[in-house]
């Protein structure tokens, strides 16, 4: 979903705030913020590392954080503050607010010549300052999860992923999120791997029940099942996703 022209001021606001924190800071190389549901609000990357992409980085840190976050309350009933994921030249730290999610790549190499307690502070400060700006603004990014539920209360189950099976946001009752999320991509993917060509939508029928599997943009699908059995009736559903998914 693109950000609104009328919202863009708004949106330097926060990306000033992120140059900023690029200029003061040596050893970061990039800053994304995101909504719950993947989708980017705004990002800054430093030129010498562009092969890191903002939207991808969005959702993948996305999904580390809730997938990390619903972890540490099963494995120890305790709140997650972060995640850091140390690479051979690269860290990447992840905090989760409670409007956002933000995600920071680090040069390794750098960090460690005064330790990266202090990198820490400086960002949860900063994820917390900017998630606080976005609470009390009126812009209303319309998390693309909320809206669906909203607009289709009949599914028993709603999803959005990474087109490489991550999960992202998961609502459902009866399948583990990581294996409902590996089904969702292989059978999206498959129209790819046959035709050589990306599918639009998926659809996956029963008897009483079906899962609709659409893109939502490069990096994200959202997959919802319905009660409908038949291809006539789940045509409403798609109409109704596309609605809420055009620009």
């Amino acid at each position: 979903m693109q950000i609104p022209e009328k919202n863009k001021d708004f949106i330097e606001r926060i990306e000033d705030i992120l140059q900023k924190a690029l200029r003061e800071k040596l050893a970061i190389k990039a800053l994304t913020v995101g909504t719950h549901g993947g989708n980017i609000i705004a990002s800054c990357i430093k030129p010498d590392i562009k092969k890191f992409n903002a939207k991808e980085m969005v959702a993948a840190t996305t999904s580390i954080l809730f997938i990390s976050s619903k972890a540490v309350t099963k494995i120890s009933d305790d709140s997650l503050k972060h995640v850091v994921t140390y690479g051979p030249s690269y860290i990447l730290t992840c905090f989760l607010t409670r409007n956002i999610s933000f995600g920071a790549i680090l040069e390794r190499q750098v960090v460690e010549l005064g330790g990266i307690e202090a990198y820490i502070d400086d960002l949860n400060e900063l994820a917390l300052k900017i998630s606080a700006i976005i609470e009390t603004s009126d812009v209303e990014f319309g998390d693309i999860f909320s809206r669906i539920k909203v607009a289709i209360p009949d599914a028993t189950m709603y999803a959005i992923i990474t087109k490489d099976g991550l999960p992202i946001k998961i609502q459902s009752d009866n399948v583990d999120e990581a294996r409902l999320s590996a089904f969702i991509s292989a059978i999206f993917n498959v129209n790819n791997l046959i035709t050589g060509e990306d599918a639009e939508f998926t659809t996956v029928i029963g008897e009483e029940q079906s899962t609709i599997i659409h893109v939502l943009d490069d990096n994200r699908l959202l997959a919802i099942s319905v009660p409908a059995g038949g291809s006539s009736s789940l045509m409403k559903y798609i109409v109704r996703i596309k609605e809420l998914i055009k620009p």
